[in-house]
């Protein structure tokens, strides 16, 4: 079957208990994931305490 991809769910978030995710952090986490192969497909906002991103790889 061609055009199969992977997912992988991953919460993110500043430290250890939570907190909003400065644009500096977030940068480089979206880097480090595309220099692997990986796609942000969507985020899910849950509050306070962390995100979940989803990410794809082709």
């Amino acid at each position: 079957m061609a055009g199969r991809y992977e997912y992988k769910v991953e919460e993110i978030r500043e430290g250890m208990i939570g907190g909003k995710m400065s644009g500096d952090k977030l940068e480089k986490v979206l880097n480090a994931h595309a220099r692997q192969g990986w796609q942000l497909k969507a985020v899910e906002v849950k509050g306070a305490a962390s995100d979940q991103a989803v990410w794809r790889a082709s």
